[in-house]
């Protein structure tokens, strides 16, 4: 069974799909056996997306239409740099100077972000955004979907993750405690997939969360894997995982070569891309989006503010 978020009835869509160099799961990929789970999972340290440039004619030699306006890659290599060294000097005069500056963090990678945006429509690469902040979508979960907090919670948060994530990781160790630990009486936290930054290993790990679900036991199998960055050497090790945590490991291994939770993975994985979702990790909160590992503070104003529309 599929169930809707708290949300006004007057609400906006969920964006049409976003194209996007990271987020796709392709299913020819994920189709796994023993073996091939070995060859595909990688050290994290390898997982940096990257964006290729298409070869392009040199402008000294390719005709010039008169309302065309060529953009040299040396340019566009300057600008990349200098925008690295802005946002390297707004940081490092926050921290000089923290006394007499209301640049926020937050501030400094929007305008970051934007330059790069410009930077890479300027060169011909698709820049396409997803959900914006603050803004409220229709999302749907499944009944089954690992939870933390009320079942009946009135404010439902649905997390779309990574365990390959350094920021989602960042989030589950430091975050998402404090957030139920506070909230938890009021609010229904759930979890989705979304296995974006290595299209190989993030799918693989995934699966073997899943299976731990099916032992009931994802939130402890969820807290090892973020808490074993660069220390997922293949499928040994998330055997090995299951059987520090008790489980059952041949039932386990057995779910996790058959693939079992694949499709629901890659369905997961769908459902994000539907919603405009390019990387991880991302929230909505009674389907007010709220983008990237944020700090408590900020899910606290959104919930606070959820909690007195719902008692108005």
């Amino acid at each position: 069974m599929t169930t809707e978020n708290n949300v006004p009835e007057s609400v906006p869509q969920a964006p049409d799909e976003a194209d996007s160099t990271v987020g796709t799961v392709n299913p020819a990929e994920t189709t796994l056996n023993a073996t091939e789970a070995v060859e595909q999972i990688q050290s994290p340290a390898d997982t940096t997306p990257t964006v290729e440039y298409e070869p392009t004619t040199s402008p000294a030699s390719a005709p010039v239409e008169d309302d065309m306006i060529v953009i040299p890659r040396s340019v566009v290599n300057y600008v990349l740099v200098a925008v690295v060294f802005f946002a390297l000097g707004g940081v490092m005069g926050r921290f000089a100077f923290p006394a007499q500056t209301s640049i926020e963090t937050a501030e400094i990678e929007g305008v970051v972000r934007d330059a790069v945006a410009e930077v890479f429509e300027s060169a011909g690469i698709n820049t396409a955004r997803g959900p914006e902040d603050g803004e409220r979508y229709e999302v749907a979960f499944d009944e089954d979907d690992p939870f933390l907090g009320n079942p009946d919670g009135d404010i439902v948060i649905v997390e779309f993750s990574d365990f390959l994530c350094g920021f989602c990781g960042r989030f589950a160790n430091d975050t998402l405690p404090l957030l139920i630990d506070e909230y938890g009486d009021r609010v229904r936290f759930v979890y989705r997939d979304f296995p974006v930054i290595n299209p190989s290993a993030s799918p693989v790990i995934a699966l073997a969360a899943e299976c731990a679900q099916d032992q009931g036991m994802f939130w402890e199998y969820h807290d090892t894997l973020f808490a074993s960055t660069g220390q997922i050497a293949g499928p040994e090790s998330l055997f090995s995982f299951a059987d520090d945590l008790g489980m059952d490991v041949e039932q386990f291994q057995a779910c996790f070569e058959d693939g079992t939770h694949m499709a629901e993975i890659e369905a997961d994985s769908a459902y994000a891309r539907e919603l405009g979702l390019r990387g991880t990790p991302g929230f909505f909160v009674n389907g007010r989006f709220v983008n990237g590992a944020v700090p408590i503070e900020t899910f606290r104003e959104v919930i606070d503010a959820e909690i007195e529309r719902l008692n108005s």
